[in-house]
């Protein structure tokens, strides 16, 4: 435990980081960060577990198996994959002790490649550590003893179906379902016309029609293929232009949105486009043919992407609209119980008050050290919506003569932005 007795008392920390440089990283080189946290209560630690990257998020997947018992080897297993424009490029994999406890986590950095791993103490920490047996390697590599079941399908992206002499393309595949073993063997069955690497990258040499066949390394009788047509660069009419009609559109929830942007010159050889979920992950999903979904009411961005050349781009911006009618209430709360409801989150220290009094929410600062803070989360809107309370002021004092007090009524949107050293959310 670090600065002991003191408001900011909290566990040491042990850092294992990632990245590509020549020389030390700095925190914002890092490609992938795994850290140990714990919970401080009442001048002890407890709750050691693993953190994942800089947001220090408790890993979803397999929670328990990040817990830390101190004093025992853990063995730790991470996967990660620099940007390389694969499917699970500027992503990571972790393992502890035999348990996926990260599936395709982003990488706080996005780097062309991957040359360091450090591990370093954080600043005032006092600890102790040890590092044994590390190991390599070149490609994917499972921990030892860890057998993930053959994928049961191969699901292809969008690729081009007309390329050049000299183009190249990268095949990104998804596995399914979720889980089975990821990896893959890339055949050309016409390295005259194409021929694809070990990672999936493919390049047309010759004229003519060339055919990919990606299969299960588990399981050769998974497989799916992939087929373009090899022209001369004379014979391509490339695309120079990819736009979107509107900035914005509109969609309700559990309705469908049909996106076609427009290809320039018209008469392209190749139009396929790929879609990029920029923002917006769980507000709607997005088909490869361009099929947006509505979820849940908010604002994403999207992007699509020329198969013909991946530097050609265009975005736009997708509102998902609620489908209640206007003027019913989303929420509403008269504070008749002793209890706030689990919608509501208060903050209060240094003996001011945050708690119901006389049937309403009753917020007390006594103290220039503390700020009490109420906040309610409710369904997010992404149309005009309309807010009413009321609100008495009991008492006023002023402060250092030149100050007074105030009351603030903020209204936006509240989402976590990482979590703090002691693994809390900071907003």
């Amino acid at each position: 435990m670090k600065e002991k007795g003191t408001s900011k008392a909290q566990g040491s920390y042990v850092y294992v980081v990632m990245g590509g440089k020549e020389g030390l990283l700095s925190s914002s080189e890092e490609m992938f960060r795994i850290r140990n946290a714990s919970t401080y209560r009442a001048g002890s630690l407890s709750e050691h577990r693993w953190v994942l990257s800089h947001e220090y998020k408790t890993p979803e997947l397999n929670p328990e198996a990040a817990r830390v018992s101190l004093g025992e080897w853990t063995e730790i297993t991470i996967i990660t994959t620099p940007d390389n424009g694969t499917a699970s490029a500027n992503t990571t994999d972790v393992y502890i002790n035999g348990i996926q406890v990260a599936r395709r986590f982003p990488n706080n950095k996005q780097s062309k490649y991957i040359n360091q791993i450090e591990f370093y103490s954080g600043t005032k920490d006092l600890l102790d550590f040890s590092v044994d047996d590390i190991a390599i390697y070149k490609g994917p590599r499972l921990p030892e003893g860890v057998v993930l079941p053959p994928p049961e399908k191969i699901m292809l992206s969008p690729l081009p179906h007309y390329m050049a002499v000299g183009d190249a393309t990268h095949i990104m595949p998804q596995v399914l379902p979720e889980g089975t073993d990821e990896r893959l063997i890339y055949t050309s069955l016409t390295p005259d016309v194409v021929v694809v690497s070990r990672e999936g990258l493919v390049t047309a040499t010759g004229e003519g029609t060339g055919k990919i066949v990606i299969s299960s390394e588990r399981d050769p009788a998974v497989w799916t293929e992939y087929e373009v047509r090899v022209l001369s660069e004379e014979k391509i009419v490339r695309v120079q232009e990819l736009s979107f009609a509107k900035e914005q559109y509109a969609v309700r929830v559990g309705e469908h949105l049909k996106l076609e942007p427009q290809i320039l010159p018209e008469d392209a050889t190749e139009k396929g486009i790929r879609y990029e979920l920029v923002e917006g992950k769980g507000i709607f999903s997005i088909r490869p043919e361009g099929i947006v979904t509505g979820l849940t009411p908010g604002i994403g961005t999207v992007r699509a992407i020329s198969l013909d050349n991946e530097d050609i781009s265009s975005t736009c911006t997708i509102k998902v609209l609620s489908n209640r009618p206007g003027g019913s209430i989303i929420y509403e709360n008269h504070f008749a119980s002793e209890n706030l409801e689990d919608a509501w989150t208060t903050s209060f220290a240094n003996n001011t008050e945050c708690t119901i009094k006389d049937g309403a929410l009753y917020l007390k600062d006594n103290n220039p050290g503390g700020q009490p803070k109420a906040y309610i989360s409710f369904e997010p809107q992404a149309d005009t919506f309309t807010v009413e309370f009321r609100l008495k002021v009991d008492s006023d004092q002023v402060y250092q003569e030149t100050k007074v007090s105030a009351v603030t009524c903020g209204i936006g949107v509240l989402r976590p932005l990482s979590q703090d050293k002691k693994g809390r959310e900071k907003w």
